[in-house]
């Protein structure tokens, strides 16, 4: 994870715990958002991203595209996203602790990135079933998740097939990526977090991105380092809404804004409004049949789909470099 050296004091954290409960236009979003990066306060900012992941899930692309506008000093773009506000937003009580348990062990480097991962999604049962249900309208909002999910899951993939792939296909890159780093094809199984069982479209949309999330790194040009595992986060959330990678970004952005080190928000802003702003921009990976390009090089399904790689501000393995010099 991040190295900012967190641990967020009390004053913080009451700080914090009260502004999450600011409904914020988009203009104050964007003003923040240029505040921080000519060196301002970065509580609200993140406040702000801790209310659309936690609370308001229908407030997740105006929050995001407000921040990249005034980070950015250019519009988003992409397909609208226009969710009606669906009242008052609360958070349960029992998320506080163990939400700043894992910001501060994320940012003091502690727990691999599985155990970030496992932690992060745990924060879910906290939740109230009115913000499941309040995430679910919200996903039917982005490009393709209503038709492709009302297709059913998508089948699983195997070994076998992406073995026998020709040598420079998205195929043999997938199978070469599994197999030397000793991945699951799905990241997680399918299977025994029982996501068949979740109503929809929380069903689909979290099996189509553990699916997908390790052919997204190969298509959209995330590497695989702790940078852009915070990038793909942002692609993804852009993509879909998807709540996981909400809650994530939450949890770093709020790392950095309570860390000492008055460059960690900045930084991580840099890639996660330019990883949105990728993804916003970039062809819906939602109904893509994964498997019907197996075969295929990156670079043609890339023209194909009109879509580029990611465009890193940093050298992707910099948490890397700056950990191996510490």
């Amino acid at each position: 994870m991040i190295e900012v050296s967190t641990q967020a004091n009390p004053q913080f954290r009451a700080r914090f715990e009260q502004a999450v409960h600011r409904d914020r236009s988009a203009a104050d979003i964007e003003a923040m958002a240029r505040g921080v990066k000519t060196g301002g306060d970065g509580l609200e900012l993140a406040a702000a991203l801790f209310r659309a992941g936690f609370m308001a899930p229908e407030a997740l692309a105006r929050t995001y595209d407000a921040a990249a506008l005034g980070w950015q000093g250019e519009a988003v773009g992409g397909p609208e996203i226009d969710i009606a506000d669906h009242g008052e937003a609360r958070v349960p009580d029992a998320v506080w602790d163990p939400f700043w348990a894992l910001v501060n062990a994320s940012g003091s480097g502690g727990g691999g990135a599985l155990d970030v991962t496992a932690r992060t999604a745990d924060l879910g049962r906290h939740l109230s079933e009115a913000f499941s249900a309040r995430l679910g309208v919200a996903y039917y909002a982005y490009p393709n998740v209503r038709e492709t999910a009302a297709k059913g899951l998508p089948p699983q993939f195997d070994l076998e097939s992406l073995a026998i792939c020709p040598e420079g296909s998205l195929g043999h890159a997938f199978y070469r990526q599994i197999v030397d780093n000793g991945f699951d094809l799905e990241v997680l199984d399918r299977d025994v977090l029982a996501l068949s069982s979740l109503a929809a479209p929380h069903d689909f949309i979290n099996t189509r991105m553990l699916q997908s999330h390790d052919l997204i790194h190969l298509l959209a040009g995330y590497e695989l380092t702790a940078l852009h595992e915070v990038g793909i986060s942002a692609f993804q959330l852009a993509q879909c809404g998807h709540g996981y990678s909400a809650m994530f970004l939450a949890v770093v952005a709020t790392g950095a804004a309570a860390s000492d080190n008055p460059g960690a928000l900045p930084f991580v802003l840099e890639t996660v409004l330019g990883a949105w702003t990728h993804g916003r921009r970039s062809a819906s990976l939602i109904p893509l049949d994964w498997q019907a390009v197996w075969d295929q090089p990156i670079a043609t399904i890339r023209q194909n789909l009109g879509m580029s790689a990611f465009n890193s501000p940093f050298p992707a393995d910099i948490i890397e470099q700056l950990a191996k010099a510490a």
